[in-house]
């Protein structure tokens, strides 16, 4: 080649040529579009949930509400629970006889219970109410009886006198025998228990009832019989499992 030869020019690339030694560059990833039946069951399920969210919130107001209101009228009106006391028992029959079953007993009897309402304000409601007297040795049943419910006024005193019945119960010879000396020297001892619900009651509300139990236990004959002129005995009132008074 003379110095004087002009050099020859490098090939031009021709359009849309791709070195093969550059590497490959990843395409941007596709935004996946969503089928029309998923979208709307998305904005369903959107809709619930902003439902379900109102209804909590109100539940929750309201709920708020009731105990405020609950709260203010406890500190407003003070409720007392009722005093309940066992005045008497007056047995009108009290048999035991043998039978082909064996020793039975055939009981009635009168019990007195004085009911007072303490509140100034408030009444209060009692649901069915289910009186028991039983033997304090053994737990032999002399009598049970249950009546309706009723609504008792604030500052009221109201004494019950139910008959309480008890037929056929089987005895054995030992309880017998204990029951019929104990009846005769008017030293049996017996519990008497009460099962209702309470409420109380005042203009323009009221709450639901709570099951109670009332015991009025460890009393003898010789001091509840009707006509002894003895102070009523003083019964306590189980709410919860948890005696109040």
């Amino acid at each position: 080649m003379s110095h004087g030869q002009t050099p020859t020019p490098p090939l031009q690339k021709p359009p849309g040529y791709r070195d093969p030694t550059t590497p490959v560059k990843p395409l941007p990833p596709r935004k996946a579009t969503l089928p029309p039946s998923f979208q709307l069951q998305n904005k369903r399920n959107t809709c619930c949930r902003n439902f379900c969210c109102a209804i909590s919130i109100v539940a929750a107001v309201s709920l708020l509400f009731v105990l405020s209101a609950l709260g203010f009228s406890v500190l407003w009106f003070e409720p007392r629970l009722p005093e309940i006391h066992l005045k008497s028992i007056d047995f009108k029959r009290f048999n035991v006889t043998t039978t082909p079953d064996g020793l039975t007993l055939d009981a009635q009897s009168v019990v007195s219970v004085e009911v007072k309402n303490p509140n100034s304000n408030l009444r209060i409601q009692y649901d069915r109410t289910s009186i028991y007297v039983n033997a304090a040795a053994g737990g032999t049943n002399l009598g049970q009886v249950t009546v309706p419910g009723f609504m008792q006024d604030n500052n009221n005193v109201t004494t019950l006198r139910l008959t309480t019945s008890a037929e056929k119960e089987i005895l054995g010879s030992k309880t017998a025998q204990e029951l019929s000396n104990g009846f005769k020297s008017t030293n049996m001892v017996m519990n008497v228990e009460i099962e209702s619900g309470i409420g109380i009651k005042s203009s323009g509300w009221a709450t639901g009832t709570v099951e109670v139990k009332v015991l009025c236990g460890g009393v003898s004959l010789s001091q509840v019989q009707e006509g002894v002129g003895a102070a009523p005995a003083t019964c306590r009132i189980k709410i919860l499992d948890w005696y109040v008074c």
